[in-house]
């Protein structure tokens, strides 16, 4: 969906890579969807979509909860784009959704332990999971006899780093406690 009709955004981009600097001229709301843009693209760095970001920083500056209609608007993209997406952050209880006045708002959980801990158990974990399966199957294939290309010992290395990094991440993630010192890092709300 392009930008050019709506006078909110005119002057956006939203190409990675994109010249940073004041840019004259940009409205304050072209201005928010550039940043916007650029913590998107940190936020895809690290495994979410660049839509999750640019949602989550309009959420997080907006004075109130925004629906969704009005996140569409914001960020001028689809309705469908917009809806996954949200469903996507719920999951991972990176937002909140509440009501007002009948109508479904969304809001950023203010809980970053929470958040943390979440992703950590629906993201991670679950990939740490996939790895420790497909090292099994790796030994359990014909009786795991590697051939010459294959170090024995880097393979039962690799088995342990695995299993450890796991169970470490699954021992953080039952603890349900994120040290105090990355929540406050993290928590920069009043």
């Amino acid at each position: 969906m392009s930008d050019s009709g709506n006078p909110e955004v005119q002057g956006t981009k939203s190409t990675p890579g994109s010249a940073v600097g004041l840019s004259p001229g940009l409205s304050q709301m072209a201005q928010v969807n550039r940043l916007a843009d650029t913590i998107g693209d940190f936020m895809e760095y690290w495994g979410f979509k660049s839509i999750h970001g640019r949602i989550w920083t309009h959420l997080f500056i907006a004075n109130r909860p925004l629906t969704g209609q009005e996140l569409t608007r914001r960020l001028v993209v689809s309705k469908a784009l917009v809806s996954i997406s949200l469903k996507e952050l719920l999951g991972y209880k990176v937002i909140i959704l509440d009501r007002s006045n009948g109508r479904k708002v969304y809001r950023v959980n203010p809980d970053t332990a929470e958040v943390i801990l979440e992703v950590l158990k629906n993201r991670e974990y679950v990939l740490l999971s996939k790895i420790e399966t497909e090292f099994k199957n790796l030994r359990e294939l014909q009786g795991f006899q590697p051939d010459a290309r294959l170090d024995v010992q880097q393979i039962q290395a690799l088995g342990v780093m695995v299993s450890s990094a796991r169970d470490a991440l699954k021992n953080f993630i039952s603890s349900n406690n994120v040290p105090i010192n990355l929540v406050d890092f993290f928590n920069f709300r009043t």
